[in-house]
């Protein structure tokens, strides 16, 4: 060890007594938990809302392709299948949040609504307990399956009205001619800020992941700090000349949060919610710099292991609410930017906060430093 430079004397050493600490092996486990965790729900049949589909005639073509393609689809709505007197119990049991019941002859009311043929027969019957915002986002789903069969009925009646030409087209060519012009392609297409697109087969579970991973990093960065602070009054430290407390202290606590950010790193890659493994090696390193230094400027403010530990807790809220972990609030943005999950959360695709984690970082080791001088005086 003796050739080693004392930087790594020092990390390694370092290492040893944090790998000796039950209460530091309890925040690295709880990050492979809460991915683990969170990886099963996410394999679960689950939604935010649930949609029972019911056909009236179960031998229904349309219907029965309409309901497979919702059947097969993946996002917030749940879907199920049940008989048209079934799924209506449902609903007024709480069982699901609305039924939509497809009719009879679906390409015959399809027609009807097409050719302004009103009749009492809905195309889909649509029975819910509420009205909602929730609600009324799942009939966009709704709107979106009956679009392209709606748009050929539109289609077929304008040749039979208005092209005369059209009328010795058999079906089979007016449905060849539809295809050619109306290609099946997205209407949009969604992409980052960085020009990549998101994966198609994300379970929507799956993405607050690198949020509670960032809010869990930065609470573990706290506690590292509390591990420093105990130890120091255990008079682990006694040793140390003042001039060296404060290096040692940006040493402890960055080695115990680069350990968690190792971690979070390997989570975030083997829970595919990874952009590269090389933006990610940067944008971790730059969160353990925001982490730590937030970490040690919090620690010298609020001056004990006991008001430390009980401000985590709330840290732990706060984080979750004003950091995008699940949305971005845009009104609370500057409250969030306190925070160091706040620019980590954003950088993933825009390099804009990656810019704003070197600002963050080096003002927090600036207050960390002004402080620890100020306090030294006092």
């Amino acid at each position: 060890m003796k050739n080693f430079p004392a930087f790594i004397r020092w990390f390694w050493l370092l290492q040893k007594r944090l790998l000796r600490d039950k209460s530091f092996w309890l925040m690295l486990v709880l990050i492979p938990v809460l991915v683990l965790s969170m990886q099963i729900i996410a394999k679960e049949e689950s939604g935010i809302v649930h949609i029972t589909l019911a056909m009236e005639n179960p031998s229904d073509t349309l219907a029965q392709k309409i309901c497979g393609d919702l059947m097969n689809s993946r996002g917030v709505l749940r879907f199920t299948e049940a008989t048209p007197e079934e799924a209506e119990e449902l609903v007024k049991s709480g069982g699901c949040d609305a039924t939509w019941i497809f009719p009879e002859d679906t390409a015959e009311a399809v027609r009807n609504f097409a050719g302004r043929k009103f009749t009492n027969a809905a195309v889909v019957t649509v029975i819910q307990r509420e009205e909602n915002v929730i609600t009324r986002l799942a009939r966009e789903k709704l709107y979106g399956a009956l679009y392209t069969h709606c748009s050929y009925a539109l289609y077929d009646g304008y040749l039979t009205k208005e092209v005369p030409e059209a009328v010795n087209l058999s079906d089979a060519d007016r449905k060849a001619i539809y295809e050619n012009i109306f290609q099946e392609e997205d209407l949009f297409r969604f992409v980052y800020t960085d020009g990549t697109a998101p994966e198609e087969d994300d379970s929507y579970l799956l993405t607050p992941i690198r949020g509670f991973l960032a809010v869990l990093m930065a609470v573990g960065a706290l506690a590292a700090s509390m591990l420093y602070s105990r130890d120091r009054e255990n008079g682990a430290f006694v040793w140390l000349p003042s001039r060296k407390q404060s290096p040692y202290a940006v040493l402890y606590t960055g080695t115990a949060v680069l350990d968690i950010g190792v971690l979070v790193l390997f989570a975030l890659v083997l829970s595919g919610m990874a952009v590269s493994f090389a933006r990610e090696c940067v944008l971790m390193f730059l969160y353990i710099l925001c982490c730590s230094g937030f970490a040690m400027f919090v620690r010298l403010l609020t001056g004990s292991n006991v008001v430390l530990g009980s401000c985590i807790p709330l840290f732990a809220i706060i984080m979750t609410v004003v950091c995008p972990v699940f949305f971005h609030l845009q009104s609370a943005g500057w409250i969030g930017a306190l925070f160091p999950p706040y620019a980590y959360i954003l950088s993933a695709y825009n390099d804009r906060y990656i810019l704003q984690m070197l600002v963050y970082a080096a003002v927090m080791y600036g207050l960390y430093f002004i402080l620890h001088r100020i306090l030294k005086r006092i």
